[in-house]
């Protein structure tokens, strides 16, 4: 019977051997798994035991009170170093993905050799050693190789081939400048080519940048070409050297505003702006020079040049703001200070010598600013800083064209006639700057009631006579009143 039952097959031993690896294959990648985690735990426990052990608050506590500014000191020198180095990467203009060192050897650097070679250029010419036509010769070839590398390279990365074309139109000016004009490297005198060639040059110069469109270069250019007219001012202040001063300041503006139209740069008309009013403000209010031409005649180039550049820059910045509608202090920052330099400029000549041009001055450039101030009102940002300054600048015209129509006493009354005005307009325009004009008025109106007191005139009214200086101060105190009523129930009531 035992032996009649049946007893399962005894597996092959071959057949054994080639299942086994298939049943054991993923233990043994479970394993090499496990030793691979082991391997990199007893990796971190070695880093980890080779650190060195922190301190304790009792540690703490005695390594400061062995040396209290230590731990401060510690802790706080890597912060040190690193904001000293974006402050840096800041002020230098370091760009996204660019280091500071290489930021100083492509743009700060060729900067400085710029300035440099300048200078050089400046003291070599006037070197008496050298004869004059071999420095004319070798600055037309210096300025004609940099312009020519210049143009070549032009499409490079980095500003090095805009720099030295920048510096080849300068020294293309200045050894054409100083072929009329410096005694040392005189050999062609006339007046009238002289300011032929130089002007020529500059509208050559302004091509060149236009097609180029680099601020680099232009910056560059002008701020050496201004550089040389103030040279020939310094050498001598005869009429000629006024007209040719006055000439190259307004190409200058010219050229800036046709790139700031084209290419919006910017900073042409802020080198522009500050450079020719610069001149102007040393050479002409500071060192105060005596011109052979009648004091009249000096005058009227003087505010034919101011006026010129201020309405370029003024207009540059409209242009300006209308093509680009967004939030740009620096363009409100030229109009503002174009504004308040203009006005400063000329308010000796309009008070000393033009007395007559004050009203027709006054009404025109008032007129333009308020042209100006709906143009950018109208296409662009309607409560942007650019509007504002030309809102601003159209009050302050506006209150010296009334200065000089009325007498005191009028024109009190009629800047609080101007104050209520201000506060209408801001119920339906709710700007920072109509308020704030609206505050210098006021105080422009306090001093002017003050003013008024020893006055001793009368009007008549029927036959009562009446002193002006209380007509003029109640007729004040009565349009503030009103001025404030309205902000009371028309502004604050019902916020625009």
């Amino acid at each position: 019977m035992h032996d009649d039952e049946k007893k399962p097959p005894e597996p092959d031993s071959a057949g054994s051997e080639s299942a086994a690896p298939k049943k054991d294959e993923p233990d043994q990648l479970r394993i090499e798994e496990l030793e691979s985690q082991v391997r990199e735990l007893s990796s971190l426990v070695e880093v980890l035991m080779e650190r060195p052990k922190p301190e304790t608050a009792d540690d703490a506590g005695e390594s400061t009170q062995e040396n209290p500014g230590q731990l401060e000191i510690d802790t706080s020198e890597a912060d040190l170093v690193g904001g000293m180095r974006s402050g840096m990467e800041r002020m230098l203009g370091v760009e996204e993905g660019e280091s500071l060192e290489s930021r100083i050897g492509s743009v700060w650097l060729p900067r400085g050799a710029v300035l440099l070679f300048m200078t050089l250029l400046v003291l070599g010419i006037r070197d008496d050693s050298i004869e004059a036509l071999v420095k004319v010769v070798t600055g037309y070839a210096v300025s004609t190789c940099f312009i020519a590398y210049g143009i070549w390279k032009w499409k490079e990365p980095g500003i090095f081939a805009h720099a030295l074309m920048g510096t080849g139109l300068a020294t293309l000016y200045f050894t054409t400048y100083a072929l009329f004009f410096l005694p040392e490297t005189k050999l062609v005198d006339s007046d009238m080519g002289a300011m032929a060639a130089t002007l020529g040059i500059m509208v050559m110069i302004g091509g060149l940048l236009y097609r180029t469109k680099s601020e680099t270069a232009t910056g560059i250019t002008f701020l050496l070409i201004l550089y040389t007219a103030a040279i020939s001012m310094l050498e001598s202040s005869t009429d000629v050297e006024l007209r040719y001063a006055f000439a190259t300041g307004m190409v200058i503006s010219a050229i800036g505003f046709v790139l700031q139209f084209n290419h919006r740069l910017v900073l042409s008309s802020w080198i522009a702006l500050v450079g020719t009013f610069g001149l102007y403000t040393y050479h002409v209010v500071i060192l105060t020079p005596a011109p052979k031409m009648p004091i009249p005649d000096f005058y009227g180039y003087c505010m034919a040049f101011l006026s010129v550049n201020y309405a370029l820059a003024t207009a540059g910045c409209l242009v300006h703001h209308v093509r680009n509608n967004e939030r740009y202090p620096i363009r409100a920052g030229l109009v503002g200070l174009s504004s308040a330099w203009f006005l400063y400029l000329t308010w000796y000549p309009l008070q000393e010598v033009l007395a007559e041009w004050r009203l027709p001055f006054h009404i025109s450039a008032a007129v333009l600013m308020f042209m100006f101030s709906a143009v950018s009102r109208a296409y662009g940002s309607r409560t942007s800083l650019t509007t504002q300054a030309y809102i601003c600048t159209t009050v302050v015209l506006v209150a010296l064209a009334l200065e000089v129509t009325l007498a005191r006493h009028w024109f009190v009354i009629a800047l609080s006639v101007q104050c209520f005005a201000i506060a209408v307009i801001y119920k339906r325009l709710a700007l920072t700057i109509l308020k704030t004009s609206q505050f210098f008025l006021i105080v422009t109106v306090f001093a002017g009631s003050l003013s008024v007191l020893p006055y001793q005139e009368t009007v008549l009214y029927g036959e009562t006579p009446s002193p002006v200086k209380w007509i003029a101060i109640l007729s004040a105190v009565l349009l503030f009143t009103l001025t404030a009523w309205y902000y009371d129930h028309r502004i604050s009531a019902k916020p625009t």
